[in-house]
């Protein structure tokens, strides 16, 4: 790892904290670590502290680090993890966090020369978000680093940062800061706490940070230990913070872990770690005092906020986010070992994570898996390339692709000719039929490469993409004969190979078994001890979420104590359709049996589904089924619409097929699954059999074969990729 400074340095701030956080984590869990710093190492450290020579004075803040960070030789070690100063290290492959962008903190100067410093340490922060393995510790700052692929928030010590512990007899409020000048805002909380006083005269201020305050109620600490700070969290009532700018919010995550409500003013941090207000009080300048005063006023706000955080906070332990950085680590060095064989760029026209995109997430982490060299473009905004990181697969991302806009294409063709560069991929695989045009118009006249197209929906009458790219010459795969013949229909000279989707089930597995089982269903607000039954898909019409809900009325209407979750992100095409589901959900009087949740992290989703009594998958069309093979690889029974995927699955058993948009035999179906446990027992039992059909064992030999195959048949007159 590569950091100017760790505490105990002044110098190291939050970002020497979490280095020095994650490093001890790493170390627990049996890496050798080593840390490059600039400043004088920690006298005790679990991991390897190495101090460089930098120089003094400014020009070392400056320059001196960064090169001195790139005269070192780093080749003994498998991974370097640089979380500043790597502007000189060029395309040398390495992972880089940016913790916030100075293009904010050059908003938030209150002196004109650290504006000026902060706009050019932000040009410098363009040069090293170039590389591939760029990460953020939060999606605000991605949106000011575009380059950067994908985000992994900073952590918190549950060692030292948990709920517990007495609160202070008098109302109390906590600052933690580094300082209270600049963006920090000390003199807007002094002002806010001083009219706080003049309504509750025996409320007290505890400020941590290095300066000294002299005020009536305020208390000054600094230089504390992580759990003297943490005793601090849980002996207050409160947390105030009065930043204009947080690239993300430590004290905000220590405060939800150790159960202290928050209280802050608006940035971008806030926004994002408190999700928009709903785990905290997001309040303005003006409002501040009011809202400090009304939430030191009300005990059971305090109280339900306080769980609600800790729940949240779970999300940002240590061991979790070592972990998100060890799949990261395994993608740089699995890619930076696999040099030689075959080499795959995959192409996404679209950023979000449907079913389709999970397929081919599975596909190519498989064949990463099995020694190729793996690349995934994602064109527009979207978690898909942090899923890819997070599976070891080497992401980029480029602009959203429109074909009704001609900038849009010309933009999203420049991102796959860059991608093509940096690549040097023998095999170039689409994604969609509209992947595979935005391909052929990036590399027009290239005669180098194999283009390979993977189908998933049999072709659409409306779509000009789809017609265009059944014209164009390449090798096609499809996850369903219904689809491969509905494409021969539409060209007779085409013969897609027909490749059926394959599913890890032991990642899977060992997904729930990380994962929280309970925490969709608590935040949803649908507590019980009854039955659980939940759909898991994007929101669009033809997935049949209303289908879901008319069929939970009349279950819920025979079985009262049966709970119903629909866990998904909303569709770009249907933005509305969520607010149209709630008010059907209020309309049929089911608010307290029914629910929708948003997207979950992947642990989290198959804990969810591995503890679901069933799966209901109501979509009017299917070609396949993905959270069909997923559930019954977890154990879990599934009823579903008898479309042309669950039906060729669910024939081998696992669950109940019931006739298309047929309400009530798909409400009859759960209900009867639920009076009788033999049937769902059976079901159980039958489910893991049926998803071993579908294995990622059996399926990704099967694509290596077609894309090597695809690679040997290049364009006529096509020389094979440089050597690497």
């Amino acid at each position: 790892m590569l950091q100017a400074a760790l505490p105990p340095s002044r110098q190291a701030g939050g970002v020497g904290y979490q280095v020095d956080l994650l490093a001890r984590a790493l170390c627990g869990r049996g890496h050798d670590v080593t840390v490059f710093v600039a400043e004088s190492p920690p006298a005790l450290a679990p991991y390897r502290c190495v101090q460089v020579a930098a120089g003094s004075g400014r020009v070392r803040r400056v320059l001196g680090v960064g090169w001195a960070f790139s005269r070192l030789d780093l080749r003994d070690h498998d991974v370097v993890h640089a979380h500043g100063d790597d502007w000189l290290f060029g395309r040398r492959p390495r992972v880089r966090t940016f913790y916030g962008t100075a293009l904010m903190e050059a908003r938030a100067a209150t002196r004109l020369t650290r504006r000026a410093a902060q706009l050019c340490y932000y040009g410098l922060e363009w040069v090293s978000s170039a590389n591939r393995h760029s990460l953020a510790i939060s999606e605000t700052t991605r949106r000011y680093l575009p380059l950067v692929r994908s985000s992994i928030p900073c952590a918190v010590d549950g060692a030292a940062f948990h709920p517990g512990g007495e609160r202070t007899s008098e109302p109390s409020i906590l600052f933690v800061a580094g300082t209270l000048k600049g963006r920090k805002r000390g003199d807007l909380l002094l002002r806010a706490f001083a009219e706080v006083r003049s309504v509750l005269a025996d409320a007290r201020l505890t400020i941590v940070c290095p300066e000294a305050v002299t005020a009536p109620g305020v208390t000054c600490r600094s230089a504390l230990a992580a759990d003297e700070l943490g005793a601090l969290y849980r002996s207050h009532w409160l947390l105030c913070s009065t930043s204009s700018y947080e690239g993300f919010g430590v004290p905000y995550v220590e405060a939800l872990a150790s159960g202290l409500p928050v209280v802050t003013t608006a940035n971008d941090g806030a926004q994002e770690v408190l999700r928009g207000g709903e785990l905290g009080v997001i309040s303005s300048p003006d409002a501040l005092a009011g809202d400090l005063v009304a939430l030191l006023g009300d005990a059971s706000r305090r109280d339900a906020l306080s769980a609600a955080g800790v729940k949240a906070a779970a999300t940002y332990s240590v061991d979790r986010i070592a972990e998100r950085y060890e799949q990261v680590y395994v993608g740089t060095v699995g890619r930076a070992r696999s040099r030689g064989g075959l080499s795959v760029l995959a192409v996404s026209p679209v950023a979000e994570a449907g079913g389709a995109e999970n397929l081919l997430l599975d596909v190519l982490a498989g064949q990463q898996s099995a020694g190729a060299d793996v690349t995934l473009l994602a064109l527009g905004l979207g978690p898909l390339a942090g899923l890819a990181e997070a599976r070891g697969v080497a992401a980029l991302s480029g602009p959203a692709l429109s074909f009704r806009s001609p900038g849009s294409i010309a933009g999203a063709a420049g991102a796959v000719r860059r991608a093509v560069k940096a690549a040097r991929p023998d095999v170039v695989l689409a994604s969609h039929p509209k992947g595979q045009v935005i391909n052929r118009l990036a590399m027009v006249g290239d005669r180098t490469l194999a283009h390979v197209t993977q189908l998933y929906d049999p072709p659409s009458d409306r779509s000009v993409s789809t017609r265009v790219a059944a014209r164009l010459r390449g090798v096609r795969l499809s996850i369903t004969e219904e689809t491969a013949a509905a494409y021969r229909a539409l060209n007779p000279r085409l013969d897609p190979i027909v490749i059926p989707p394959g599913t890890d089930g032991d990642r899977l597995r060992c997904d729930a078994d990380r994962g929280d089982p309970d925490g969709a269903w608590l935040e949803a607000g649908l507590e019980g001890a009854g039955p659980r039954v939940v759909m898991v898909g994007r929101l669009q019409r033809f997935k049949g979420p209303f289908d879901f809900v008319a069929a939970a009325a009349r279950v819920v209407a025979a079985r009262p104590d049966t709970r119903f979750l629909v866990i998904g992100p909303d569709s770009p095409i249907e933005p509305g359709l969520r607010q149209d589901l709630e008010r059907d959900i209020a309309v049929r009087g089911l608010g307290s049996s029914v629910a929708l949740a948003g997207r979950l992290a992947a642990d989290d989703l198959a804990a969810t589904v591995a503890g679901a009594t069933l799966v209901v998958h109501p979509a009017h069309r299917e070609p396949f089924g993905l959270a069909v093979v997923e559930a019954l690889a977890l154990g879990t029974p599934v009823v579903a619409y008898a479309t042309t995927g669950p039906a060729a699955i669910l024939v081998a058993g696992g669950g109940a097929l019931v006739p298309v948009g047929d309400v009530a035999a798909l409400a009859e179906a759960v209900r009867g699954a639920l009076d009788d446990p033999s049937v769902l027992d059976r079901w159980r039992a039958e489910g893991p059999r049926t998803a071993e059909r579908f294995d990622v064992a059996r399926t990704v030999p099967r694509y290596r074969e077609a894309l090597e195959a695809a690679a040997r048949l290049r364009p006529r007159g096509g020389p094979a990729r440089p050597a690497r």
